[in-house]
């Protein structure tokens, strides 16, 4: 039989139609990709420029620490960092009276830390005892000087 009287199975298609065009699926995965890489490089243009800004950095606020503490003096310190940082810095003695120090408190203006000494402890006293409680006993009391 002859090729050309045949009904068109097993055909190969007309060289038009065998044209490189790309399908729909690809035509998306391509525009996808483009848009990605262009975010991309947005998004590294608006980083650069950030970087390259100066930070708007808070005021600096002294803060004076005298008094009960291993490191006194005057630092400078961020408005709107809390009292703790501040304490960390000065580190307070073992026997510094901290009772009047609200350690969550923000410095928002100059500060001068006065830190005293403590000058009695509370004793909290349980168990096998005439009058259990808390007893104020003067620094360096002995626990035989409790009666």
């Amino acid at each position: 039989m002859d090729s050309s009287t045949d009904n068109g199975a097993g055909k190969s298609p007309a060289p038009s139609s065998q044209k490189e065009t790309l399908r729909l699926a690809e035509w998306l995965l391509t525009i996808t990709l483009l848009l990605l890489i262009a975010t991309l490089f947005t998004i590294a243009k608006i980083h650069s420029c950030l970087l390259g800004a100066p930070l708007a950095r808070p005021p600096l606020i002294e803060v004076s620490v005298e008094g009960q503490v291993t490191y006194p003096g005057v630092y400078s310190i961020e408005k709107g960092t809390p009292l703790e940082e501040v304490l960390r810095k000065v580190k307070p003695k073992r026997l510094a009276n901290l009772k009047e120090i609200q350690p969550g408190a923000r410095v928002l203006e100059p500060l001068h830390l006065v830190i005293g000494e403590l000058t009695e402890l509370a004793v909290r006293l349980e168990g096998a005892v005439q009058e259990p409680g808390e007893v104020r006993v003067p620094i360096g009391s002995r626990i035989s000087d409790l009666k």
